[in-house]
């Protein structure tokens, strides 16, 4: 197949894509429904990325050895191809199943706008904002009563500049430590967000928490996060959505999130914006994931150049161990990135080797082949048709859950995954009761 076909066939996707946003964008506005907002983040992740191959650069893979598979299937036809049909079929997936009548019921904590079928919860429970406000800033107490570096409490860029060195008995600490800050970023953000004019000294407290927080995490991920908690609780919490007011703090989003990254970047790894486009490429990788899900592309059209794994659910298996309290137990836990990450390199399979980020959607397409793409988009676009069924304050959690299995590895977030499960089942038995 020519480029040309390609690059034609990539216009029409995103012409496709383009269409497909616009119509969340304005349904969203009108039913609130969580869909939409989640096909927003698989769109800038899945979508926006061909946007760029087409109207800016292609990012520069063959500079580095360490992206050896990212070079080798970017610009492979077939795989561009499949890819553009995967993302346009998935979309569909999404909104269709997601989009789905949710059986919602009245109860006296809520009341219902316009018919829109959506949840204004009053939020006034005495117990609720304590569990709140105690998993907001647990990451924090368990910095200050392990024998962690206080140093992270308030130094964001402690990893990437080496500032804080972690022995191996502290990385046992922090390992918990790290895997809860998502838990106590979502419930401080609920915390502040839901009680308007109460608690103000323990809302400045719990600031102050969600800020070292995300120093502990010392992720961008957990930035991007940030922002799209308080996003999908403004668009979930309001009566009404003024879109102008929305695209801007939307844009702003985006910027910040852009400008902190190649602060990071530029400062602490001494990159620059003309460096052979590595920077490019950096910012590429570290946002989007269609990277990832071409290179699995790739290994599946060509299993004699690339093998990712062995046989279908071996990730999953693997990964049980990572389930809390399991981990404890002493299960042997290999994640899916370190799968990824040796055949990314083209070297054997490396247990130790798990630097790249992946996400839940080139995993399952990892584990069930050319299935998995159905799979993944139908368990988003169930999980939008669950949440839909809760009070809106639940669903900054949903939706939270819902960005992570996009972005990041399945057993990183486990832990964030059940607590939202344990709060989904309390709230739906809460509301029974007061049925």
């Amino acid at each position: 197949m020519e480029d040309t076909f390609i690059i034609v066939f990539d216009t029409i996707t995103l012409i496709i894509s383009l269409v497909l946003l616009i119509k969340s964008y304005m349904r969203m506005t009108r039913t609130k429904k969580t869909v939409y907002l989640v096909h927003f983040v698989f769109f800038a992740i899945y979508v926006f990325p061909i946007a760029l191959d087409i109207f800016y650069d292609y990012p520069n893979y063959g500079a580095n050895r360490a992206y050896y598979g990212f070079y080798i299937s970017h610009k492979d036809s077939y795989v561009r191809l499949v890819y553009d049909v995967i993302i346009i079929i998935s979309q569909l997936i999404i909104l269709y199943i997601g989009n789905r009548k949710p059986k919602l019921k009245k109860n006296r904590n809520s009341d219902t706008t316009d018919n829109k079928e959506i949840l204004i919860t009053k939020f006034d429970s005495p117990i609720t904002n304590i569990v709140l406000f105690f998993l907001g800033s647990f990451t924090v107490l368990s910095v200050l009563l392990s024998p962690l570096p206080k140093q992270m409490l308030y130094i964001i860029s402690w990893r990437e500049t080496g500032l804080v060195i972690l022995s191996e008995q502290m990385k046992v600490y922090y390992y918990f430590v790290e895997r809860f800050a998502f838990i106590s970023l979502v419930s401080a953000v609920i915390f502040i967000l839901a009680n308007k004019h109460k608690h103000r000294l323990l809302k400045i407290l719990t600031v102050l928490f969600m800020m070292m927080t995300i120093c502990v995490q010392s992720k961008r991920a957990i930035v991007v996060v940030l922002f799209f908690v308080i996003l999908s609780f403004i668009v979930f919490n309001k009566k009404g959505i003024n879109t102008k007011k929305f695209t801007i703090i939307l844009g702003l989003m985006a910027l910040v999130t852009l400008y902190y990254s190649m602060f990071i970047l530029i400062s602490n790894r001494g990159y620059t914006i003309g460096s052979d486009g590595r920077l490019y490429t950096l910012l590429r990788i570290d946002f989007f994931r269609d990277d990832r899900l071409r290179m699995v592309i790739y290994s599946l059209l060509y299993p004699a150049n690339m093998n990712i794994i062995e046989y279908p659910f071996q990730s999953f298996i693997n990964q049980i161990g990572a389930l809390f309290p399991l981990e404890y137990l002493g299960l042997q836990v290999t994640g899916y990135n370190s799968f990824f990450t040796s055949a990314l390199r083209g070297i054997p399979f490396t247990k130790s080797v798990n630097s790249m980020t992946t996400s839940f959607f080139d995993e399952s397409l990892a584990n069930f082949g050319f299935l998995g793409f159905w799979i993944a988009p139908s368990i988003y676009g169930k999980i939008c048709h669950v949440a839909d069924e809760y009070t809106s304050l639940i669903r900054p959690l949903v939706v939270s859950t819902l960005l992570f299995m996009l972005m990041l590895p399945l057993n990183y977030i486990f832990w964030f995954i059940q607590t939202c499960i344990i709060i989904l089942f309390i709230e739906k038995r809460i509301r029974r009761i007061n049925d």
